[in-house]
This record gives C-alpha cells, structure tokens and sequence, in this order.
C-alpha cells in the first residue's frame, strides 16, 4: 500500500533485480556502476559532436583501408616485375615505359 502512495518509487530494472538482488552481488558495485553511469552520461552529452566526428573519421578509415593495402599491394607488384623483367636477357632493349607495361599486365594477371 505504501507504494501506491509514494509516485516517485520506481521498480527496479530488470539487471538490478537480476544481479544484485537474485545472485546477490555486492552492493558497492552497483554504486560504482551507477557512478560510472552518470559520469559516462554527461561526458557523451557534453561531447557529442567530438564524438561524432571520431565515428565518421574511424568508419572513413575501416571503408578506405582496403583499398590503400590493394593499391599498395599492386605497386609492391609492379616494382618487384620492373626488376624482374629488367633482369631477363630478352627485354634489355625495351625502355622504362614498355617495361612498366609489362610489368603491369603481369601484376593484372596477364602473362609475357
């Protein structure tokens, strides 16, 4: 009857009535979580925006990261072919344009 009376009791949530009255954890951790909480709400309220940049700024990095390790990749390919065909007897008089050339259709799955 007593809480009929009284508006501003709420019920437990859920977790609480879980962890701390059914398992039976100590209560010092539910006022250290619930500290943690508060000072973990106002923290995001007051830096929402820096917040919202870092998120596009790391989702920018996740989206364009394979796509640098691709490129850098090929030209690591294209370099070690250069050399390669450089080396081999048969293509000493080609100049550095047809011997990139080759080294590119090489790296893109052509043969010589």
């Amino acid at each position: 009857m007593t809480n009929d009376k009284n508006p501003q009791k709420k019920p437990l949530p859920w977790w609480v009535e879980l962890l701390f009255v059914q398992i039976g954890l100590p209560d010092r951790w539910l006022r250290s979580f619930l500290k943690s909480r508060k000072r973990a709400n106002i923290f995001l309220s007051t830096h929402k925006r820096d917040i919202g940049k870092l998120g596009i700024l790391i989702i920018a990095l996740v989206y364009l990261y394979p796509i640098i390790n691709r490129a850098k990749l090929h030209n690591t390919c294209i370099y070690d072919s250069k050399r390669i065909v450089k080396s081999t007897k048969g293509n000493q008089g080609l100049n550095e344009r047809e011997i990139r050339a080759l080294a590119t259709n090489f790296c893109n799955g052509g043969y010589q």
